[in-house]
């Protein structure tokens, strides 16, 4: 081995040795959070000339450069979100944050919250999911949903009314992490081959269809706390007339009953008020005020019609 410098644009690529990779990208130590966006830009932008569809950074700066995770992480997921606006992101599918300590994952995580779009936004988040690997907690983000929609501008409109009837109600779900450590890498993979097969294999999915459905789209925040209070995933998707619910199967089952009690309510009130409608149009019920008639609601028309139909009593309140 010979001892040297290379020349470099702040970073320099080498082969990936014993490691699971194609490349290791070295970058030149920074102390200020703009240097280490900058790094983080160069980066992306030579793994898209490279064509590299994923790449890996840690927590760059937060060690001997003594900058604050929080700050770091702001830095950061600044630089890959410009990256993913400028439209240059066509062979990266990926960005995984390598994050060792849990007070750091608190920091990097709040900063992807403060990231992420309102649930009125019509954006596809970039940050979807986070899961856990060999025990080094992993943050990933997906950036093709937003490429795509800045290049499909023509059918916007047709793209956000889309989005109205169909949703999933991604932003409720708390994130499980678990950490995992073990004398060898077997070992955490076996533990965590384990620990996916016992998550899994209760797991259940339940679709229910009912031309009702189409009706409870002004219900998604009872069908969130729904989603938040049992821990299942619920997809919505109006013009298919289907509610899809997947989690643990006993969890699955009660929210599954709750929302076909919820259907049932709908298709009750509908039903009675398409009830009401047919029979003011046929009788009219109401009351004198001196010389003036005054008719009832259409509800309360067909409660006074039934009550006359069956003889039997019904109270009414005129106010």
């Amino acid at each position: 081995m010979v001892a040297g410098t290379q020349p470099n644009n702040g970073y320099v690529v080498t082969q990936a040795g014993n490691l699971h990779c194609k490349n290791i990208i070295h970058v030149a130590g920074h102390t200020k959070p703009a240097l280490i966006g900058k790094g983080v830009t160069n980066v992306l932008h030579m793994c898209e000339r490279q064509q590299a569809t994923s790449v890996a950074f840690p927590a760059m700066g937060t060690g001997a450069g003594g900058v604050s995770s929080a700050a770091v992480a702001d830095t950061i997921l600044d630089a890959v979100v410009d990256f993913a606006k400028s439209k240059l992101a066509v062979t990266v599918q990926h960005v995984t944050l390598v994050i060792f300590q849990q007070p750091m994952l608190k920091d990097f995580h709040d900063s992807m919250k403060k990231k992420e779009p309102p649930p009125a936004t019509k954006q596809q988040s970039l940050f979807s999911r986070i899961s856990d690997i060999t025990g080094i907690t992993k943050i990933t983000s997906a950036f093709f949903g937003l490429s795509s929609s800045a290049k499909n501008k023509d059918s916007k409109e047709e793209e956000e009314e889309e989005e109205t009837k169909v949703f999933e109600l991604r932003e409720n779900i708390e994130p499980a992490i678990i950490h995992l450590c073990a004398e060898s890498h077997e070992s955490v993979k076996a533990a965590s081959d384990w620990l996916q097969d016992l998550a899994t294999k209760d797991q259940h999915e339940n679709t229910i269809t009912d031309t009702w459905i189409q009706e409870l789209d002004k219900d998604r925040g009872v069908l969130a706390q729904l989603q938040r209070d049992n821990g299942v995933y619920i997809n919505f998707d109006s013009p298919q007339s289907t509610i899809k619910v997947t989690g643990r199967t006993k969890d699955v089952l009660e929210v599954s009953n709750k929302i076909q009690a919820m259907i049932k309510d709908v298709r009750d009130k509908k039903t009675r008020e398409q009830e009401a409608e047919l029979c003011s149009n046929v009788v009219e019920w109401g009351y004198y005020q001196g010389t003036n008639f005054t008719p009832f609601n259409k509800m309360t028309n067909l409660e006074l019609e039934k009550a006359f139909t069956d003889n039997s009593a019904v109270d009414i309140h005129i106010a």
